[in-house]
């Protein structure tokens, strides 16, 4: 697998339920574990995901069935000669899982039976380590597709166009009524969430932001929305509420959104000059980006 290959393959999120059903092998993934371990460059899938998708894969390679299905990746329910060789599959993959960015508890519930234990000890000290930083819990920069890449009939009912392989989004020039578009990444756990997006065109203010499971932001005000969202008019927007920000932004400038999960905030910079201001309330355990807009607008997740 070269480089360009596994650049390509990191930024597809890997999901437990298709490890036993997508064409990555074993030995494949073996390798992109290994080649984006301390990796800055983008990456789809948060680490404890990662992991749960690596272990359906090994597992997939012995029992040789479909198992993604399971509700619980972690289910070990085999003979002990079953166990053996899905361990034996597993533990050259072991290193190259950082415990360092996944969430302590995460490790106590559900990791420490299956992980050497001395990398178990090595992942609590670096967290003591950094008790006063908070952490991505995904390696690299966090990177996603927006929903419905690949549905033609969607985006031609609602005038929204996807393409750059799913990172681009571009409004049709005659839509007048705003419509937004999600993530398909759920932005989830503890630590610092962070993501860049470009601004390719811009003919009417447009809104960057966060939102709940099934919310809808497509203009300012819009009823059952508790999201946070700024606008290219430099003001942000909470529920029905807006305070001037001064972050206006332009064609050729990159908004930067960072979601801290441990406080519940989110904040809004432009060209890396974030303005930490808290406004609205805390937000639910697990939301997904959205952008909102009309008449040719265009937006690009930047891929690092």
């Amino acid at each position: 697998m070269g480089n360009l290959l596994v650049n390509w393959v990191a930024k597809i999120q890997l999901l437990p339920h298709e490890a036993d059903r997508d064409l990555l092998s074993l030995t494949a993934l073996h390798y992109l574990l290994k080649k984006t371990y301390c990796t800055d460059k983008s990456f789809g899938t948060y680490e404890l995901t990662l992991f749960e998708y690596t272990l359906v894969k090994a597992k997939y390679t012995v029992l040789e069935e479909k198992i993604g299905l399971k509700n619980d990746p972690y289910d070990m329910k085999y003979d002990s000669n079953v166990i053996e060789r899905i361990k034996e599959r597993l533990t050259p993959l072991l290193p190259y899982i950082d415990l360092r960015i996944i969430d302590p508890d995460e490790i106590v519930n559900k990791l420490e039976p299956l992980f050497p234990s001395e990398m178990i000890t090595d992942a609590y000290r670096f967290r003591i380590e950094k008790k006063h930083e908070k952490l991505q819990p995904m390696r690299g920069r966090l990177i996603f597709k927006w929903k419905n890449f690949g549905n033609d009939l969607w985006q031609a009912e609602n005038r929204l166009y996807i393409s750059n392989n799913g990172f681009t989004i571009g409004a049709d020039p005659k839509l007048k009524n705003y419509k937004s578009i999600m993530g398909d990444l759920t932005i989830k756990g503890k630590g610092i969430h962070r993501w860049d997006i470009l601004v390719v065109n811009l003919n009417d203010t447009i809104y960057i932001g966060i939102c709940g499971f099934e919310e809808e932001f497509n203009k300012p005000g819009d009823k059952g929305f508790h999201g946070w969202a700024l606008g290219s008019d430099g003001y942000i927007y909470n529920k029905r509420d807006w305070k001037w920000n001064s972050s206006v932004y332009k064609i050729g400038d990159v908004i930067n959104i960072i979601v801290d999960m441990d406080s519940n905030h989110c904040y809004f910079g432009v060209n890396n000059n974030i303005r930490y201001e808290n406004f609205g309330h805390s937000f639910p355990d697990e939301i997904y980006p959205f952008v909102s807009l009309k008449r040719g607008s265009k937006l690009r997740l930047i891929s690092y």
